[in-house]
């Protein structure tokens, strides 16, 4: 890769949940997690890149996982620079309708082929989305601080035999006073990279699944991150089958161009 050209790329922030997109130039896997690792390094704050090709309107991430959030970020940027109102992106070999709503950018899609969900027990449901699994677990967890919760739920995942997944989480759900709000942690194998997440596009999905699973029926699930913000995920169902998914909320700009 010839270094001395410039990299591409921007910072956004979906939902508090800092990303960085990188404008794709034919990358390969070795030069997508160097390029990763670089990034994260020069930036603390960022917890995710993704490597994006607009002319074929494609979304890749450096450890190959499914991301929402850096679905809508790319959402945003493609529906900015080429002044569309609705786009379609390719992430995975899967389709995800993206656009504007009142609560921001928005996805929506079909669950994929490999869609699962089941519960585990009482309090923990595990939900497959294709590229990421995530138990959500419904227990009332107290830690100190962050890293003692993000050790936790590694040693979760772990325990469960998920780490050897593409992608795997563990969201820690507490409903009070009809606020729903969420603790995700991601673990990314390919590139080892382990966040306590500001918010987490595909958790907040799972999450509205286990719950409407377990029948807590909502036309729209607010689902608060841990950055504060909300993510609205809509659920689309035929008598008990999940068909499909809609999630919004906002996306902004955190630096310029670099």
């Amino acid at each position: 890769m010839d270094r001395t050209k410039p990299i591409r790329y921007e910072i956004l922030i979906p939902a508090g949940n800092p990303t960085a997109l990188v404008w794709d130039e034919n990358f390969n896997l070795l030069e997508k997690q160097n390029i990763n690792d670089e990034i994260l390094a020069k930036h603390s704050f960022v917890e995710q890149v993704g490597f994006i090709k607009p002319s074929k309107f494609k979304l890749t991430m450096a450890g190959g996982e499914v991301c929402v959030n850096a679905l809508r970020s790319a959402a945003f940027c493609l529906m900015n620079e080429l002044n569309l109102d609705f786009v379609d992106i390719n992430m995975n070999g899967e389709i995800y309708s993206c656009g504007r709503d009142e609560n921001g950018i928005f996805v929506k899609a079909k669950f994929s082929k490999n869609f699962e969900i089941s519960h585990l027990d009482d309090l923990n449901t595990l939900v497959n989305l294709g590229d990421i699994i995530h138990i959500v677990n419904f227990k009332n967890l107290e830690f100190n601080n962050g890293d003692e919760y993000k050790n936790f739920a590694f040693l979760e995942l772990k325990r469960r035999n998920l780490l050897d997944l593409k992608a795997s989480g563990f969201i820690n759900c507490t409903c009070k006073n009809d606020q729903i709000l969420i603790r995700p942690v991601v673990f990314v194998r390919d590139i080892k990279t382990l966040f306590y997440e500001s918010a987490c596009g595909s958790g907040s999905i799972a999450t509205a699944l286990s719950l409407n699973l377990r029948g807590y029926f909502l036309d729209k699930y607010t689902i608060t991150q841990p950055s504060g913000k909300d993510l609205v995920v809509e659920i689309f169902k035929n008598a008990q089958e999940f068909l499909g998914f809609k999630i919004s909320g906002d996306v902004k700009n955190a630096r310029k161009t670099f």
